[in-house]
């Protein structure tokens, strides 16, 4: 389970002392926020944003980012305003954690991505983009999204197939068009791993098998499973 020493061991020696208590400070006041709340895995909630905290600091992003990470499910649920997030944490990190609410009410109202014509999943990953205003509260969204399909186990299986379609068709693009080619091929595999876990399982078994014990290259494995979906026509 993730925790708040786990962030700012990451977090030391890339931030200054000043932005390191400004994170722990962050880390509190959600930890208190969020009390009494559950992941659906039955763990405390407060370690989802820790975990996008640290997909954050791998990412390189800066501290007003981190915190934002840290805080972005606070005004969405609980009873955190958005004036209590700029009175403690100021104006940058306020914006962007209503950037990151907007993004989701913005994809909360538009359900079910299978039934939408490809020019509508276009439109969407305008909207997100527009909505957010600022690259890094999609970067924020991305995080988000990356460690929920780390954690997809835990849902419904209807669930998995709905989040895994729209990290597809949505998410991933975006991350392709912020250039971020790795975490594009990231939250592919995951997705392809629940819309087709049987393909998945046999190509991945088929490329362990290929490279031995060196380095599984997600790429090929992404490339010979879109071409199995492609095939029937998920």
């Amino acid at each position: 389970m993730v925790t708040k020493q786990d962030v700012l061991t990451k977090a030391r020696g890339l931030y200054s002392e000043d932005q390191l208590y400004e994170i722990a400070h962050a880390i509190d006041f959600a930890t208190q926020a969020h009390h009494g709340q559950k992941r659906k895995s039955g763990e405390p909630y407060i370690t989802h944003p820790l975990s996008v905290a640290i997909i954050l600091i791998d990412w390189g992003m800066d501290s007003d980012t981190i915190i934002a990470g840290i805080l972005h499910d606070t005004v969405e649920d609980t009873e955190t305003s958005l004036d209590d997030i700029e009175s403690l944490f100021g104006h940058d990190v306020s914006f962007l954690v209503d950037g990151v609410t907007k993004v989701s009410q913005a994809r909360a109202g538009m359900r079910d991505l299978g039934h939408y014509l490809p020019q509508t999943k276009d439109n969407l990953t305008k909207l997100l983009i527009a909505v957010g205003q600022d690259v890094r509260v999609i970067i924020i969204k991305l995080a988000d999204r990356l460690h929920n399909m780390q954690t997809l186990q835990f849902k419904s299986p209807e669930k998995q197939q709905k989040i895994a379609r729209e990290t597809l068709e949505v998410f991933a693009p975006m991350a392709d068009q912020l250039g971020m080619g790795r975490v594009r091929m990231e939250l592919e595999e995951l997705a392809f791993s629940y819309l087709d876990p049987k393909e998945y399982k046999r190509l991945e078994k088929v490329m362990k098998q290929r490279l031995g014990k060196s380095t599984r290259k997600l790429g090929v494995v992404r490339l010979e499973v879109e071409r199995a979906l492609k095939d029937e026509k998920l």
